[in-house]
């Protein structure tokens, strides 16, 4: 019976599925429609998902209730719907959004696997999750409140559940200082200090842990669960009363065994339930050290006094502190690696090779692993790569390299490959880097894209001095150099390039520009344009074998390029721009299909019922950085040729380019914005940007400090312009900078 039943719904379900791919087959005698560009894109975000996030009072940090929060969707902020939501009593909401692509199909081969049951609960389907969007359009608006619209990041999506989770925004009461503002990385949780005492405990004491965090709301904290981490074992924390407005005091109080053996560590305060935003500040320790000896205690002192100074900003005079404690027999494996971290900090390699060696004579062989990565990080930094292949490597011995995945950390990965490019061995560069993307988790490991330019580089004059007078070498070598942002060294080579073959137009455009960046001038660069796009048209050109090229980077280029030519067409007023920026979109999508990230499946399978759920196929992000902006591009040009005076879609556009790198594709796009919004003050930051950039120090000033002037909690703009007064050797100024960033969104890294 069962086997019947099963029978007779696939029959229903292909009787019914065959009339509807027939009626989707034009007659024979009609001619097929045109097809629509943009509805043959398989990376066209067209499917409704999920965008939470929360709002919040500026001043107070308090969650604000019941604020309008509206996603921008084909260019409109609409007054009702589902792209709307008001926020809840913990700030947050769940609007829709076109955030990728989300696909449901019937699947005739699984339904044959699977029984009644499984057919009935869905399994015989084949859905495909695709999330593609950084950034969103948002306007959030709020009675008593300045409101915003702007771009607003998203932190993170989970293309499982089809959502993207955008950064917090920060409304600004009616007549405050500064204007509502998107804030990454601000917490509306911080751990604002932890301490220890006694600070050194003996066998059979009670040592109390004390945090103090500042929270939303100080008599509604039982919300947020926080944890303490510690050589004496994990504990939960309790709050007490409150220690002022909006901030709370949490306590656990830790007993030390009476056998206890002599033990150091840090107590590590970690939040790990909470219904709010995190920013750097999640987190906060302080030493905790157990003495059995009055040798023990002598070196506890030491560790103490240690912390004291480099809390207090003396960090010369811990480190030196820290090193009679990794030289005395005492010395524990926390010793040192505290040693070489600080050290690492003031750029002393010397000093943290030392104790990343002695640390590893103090851990068990089968341990040296897990220290390798750091060890090897501190002899690249030290320009010391020989030493990373005859010391680190060897520790790889009997590794089997389908365990590297597992074993080696990315940093040592990382490091191994670093120290054959010093070294001059390409090829085992090449393949540690190969190595390290095919490991899940590795696309943002720092320090990943400086090697990458650092190669490519290599690599491009190893070509060109295995062919001295090749001009095609030269041309190779000069544009990674413009691709790196050294200006003047590509302009160096660009020239030779067309000293020696005059005939290479396609170095033209490539001179040309890098000329305008170095020189730091405004304008669009069009000259030997057309024959840059025919070489580029060329490299992505099928191979003999009728093959499609995979060389995301290639693509990459002609779809810029052709956004070029498209520009200069629009302010000539040609009519074939249109057709020309089509097919810079056409290039660009080919492009993403190259650029995307791991995919992960998940299917159910029983041996008594088949498939008992649908096979479902997630995506999520970027492989690259440029495919993000490359993605962000083709959005924000769709939008405007929809939605031409939408300022937030040139502003879109313009943030594109800026991630890219196209100076002066750049200054067009944000001239526009100011011709359509000039009292927004988001150009202000971008601008600045550009002129940093270029190298016009002074220029990037005064923009940042008319930004700031207007939005003092804006999340980058006090960080840069500590950087700029870094530069100019105004310290005072630098500090004053960083503070601001702090009072706002609190001190980077941990709390002490």
């Amino acid at each position: 019976m069962r086997t019947c039943l099963l029978i007779a719904s696939l029959l229903a379900i292909c009787i019914t599925l065959v009339p509807l791919a027939a009626a989707d087959k034009p007659a024979a005698d009609q001619p097929a429609a045109a097809p629509d560009l943009r509805a043959l894109k398989d990376l066209t975000p067209d499917s409704f998902g999920k965008v939470r996030g929360r709002v919040y009072d500026a001043v107070t940090g308090i969650p604000i209730v019941e604020a309008r929060v509206v996603v921008q969707d084909k260019g409109v902020f609409a007054e009702s719907g589902d792209t709307t939501d008001l926020t809840g009593p913990t700030g947050g909401y769940e609007c829709r959004g076109k955030i990728g692509r989300y696909r449901s199909q019937f699947s005739m081969g699984r339904a044959l696997m699977g029984g009644l049951a499984g057919l009935l609960s869905g399994s015989a389907r084949n859905v495909s999750k695709k999330v593609d969007v950084s950034v969103l359009r948002l306007r959030v608006t709020k009675a008593g409140y300045k409101p915003f619209e702007g771009l607003a990041a998203c932190t993170s999506a989970d293309a499982a559940k089809f959502a993207v989770y955008l950064e917090p925004i920060l409304l600004v009461p009616e007549g405050g200082e500064g204007i509502s503002t998107q804030a990454s990385g601000w917490g509306a949780v911080r751990v604002l200090s932890v301490e220890v005492a006694p600070d050194i405990a003996r066998p059979g004491d009670q040592v109390t842990v004390t945090a103090n965090l500042r929270t939303p709301r100080s008599r509604e904290h039982t919300e947020i669960g926080i944890t303490c981490y510690s050589p004496l074992g994990s504990k939960a924390m309790k709050p007490v009363d409150p220690k002022a407005e909006g901030e709370v005091v949490y306590r656990a109080v830790i007993t030390v065994p009476k056998k206890a053996k002599p033990a150091v560590g840090r107590a590590e305060v970690l939040v790990t339930t909470c219904p709010y935003d995190l920013g750097t500040q999640m987190s906060g320790s302080a030493l905790l050290q157990v003495a059995t000896t009055p040798e023990e205690g002598a070196i506890a002192e030491k560790r103490r006094d240690a912390a004291s100074t480099e809390q207090a900003g003396s960090a010369a005079q811990a480190q030196a502190l820290l090193k009679e404690v990794v030289e005395a027999p005492q010395a524990t494996p926390f010793d040192c690696r505290w040693l070489a971290t600080l050290s690492e900090a003031q750029h002393d390699y010397d000093t943290a090779i030392f104790a990343w060696q002695r640390l590893l004579a103090l851990i068990p062989k089968k341990e040296q692993l897990l220290v390798a990565g750091d060890y090897a990080r501190s002899l690249i930094a030290a320009n010391q790569p020989a030493r990373v292949l005859s010391e680190v490597e060897p520790m790889l011995a009997g590794l089997k390299k389908k365990d590297y995945a597992l074993r080696v950390g990315p940093d040592l990965g990382l490091a191994l490959a670093t120290a054959y490019l010093r070294q001059g061995n390409l090829q085992k560069a090449d393949e540690w880097h190969q190595e390290i993307v095919s490991w899940k988790g590795t696309a943002n490991l720092p320090g990943l894209d400086r090697f990458r330019g650092e190669l490519r580089l290599a690599k491009a004059k190893a070509a060109m001095e295995s062919a001295p007078g090749d001009a095609r070498a030269v041309l190779g070598y000069g544009r990674v150099l413009m691709d790196l942002g050294r200006w003047d060294e590509a302009v160096s080579e660009l020239e030779r390039c067309l000293a020696l073959d005059p005939s290479l137009g396609a170095a033209r455009w490539d001179l040309a520009y890098a000329r305008q960046q170095a020189e730091g001038k405004q304008g669009m660069v069009t000259e030997g344009l057309e024959a840059a796009l025919a070489e580029a048209e060329a490299a992505v050109e099928p191979t003999r074998d009728n093959k499609q090229p995979k060389d995301f980077f290639a693509f990459h280029r002609l779809g810029i390029l052709l956004l070029r030519k498209a520009r200069a067409q629009q302010m000539a007023g040609d009519p074939q721009a249109e057709a020309t920026l089509r097919k810079c979109e056409e290039t660009l999508y080919q492009a993403l299909r190259l650029g995307r990230a791991a995919t992960t499946e998940q299917e159910n399978y029983n041996f008594f019922y088949g498939y008992t759920g649908p096979k479902v196929n997630t995506t999520a992000g970027w492989a690259y950085p440029e495919a993000a902006a490359d993605f962000s591009l083709i959005d924000a040009l769709q939008s405007i040729t929809d939605h031409p005076d939408d300022y937030l879609g040139h502003y879109s556009l313009a943030s594109a380019l800026l991630a890219l790198g196209q100076w002066d594709l750049v200054q067009d796009s944000l001239q526009r914005v100011e011709a359509l919004r000039p009292d927004f003050s988001e150009i202000r930051f971008a601008w600045g940007t550009v002129a940093m950039r270029l190298g016009d120090n002074r220029v990037a000033t005064r923009h940042l400090k008319d930004l700031v002037k207007v939005n003092p909690r804006h999340p980058q703009a006090n960080l840069m312009l500590a950087q700029l007064h870094a530069q100019e050797g105004d310290m005072a100024a630098a500090a004053a900078c960083l503070a601001r960033h702090a009072e706002c969104y609190g001190r980077q890294g941990q709390a002490e």
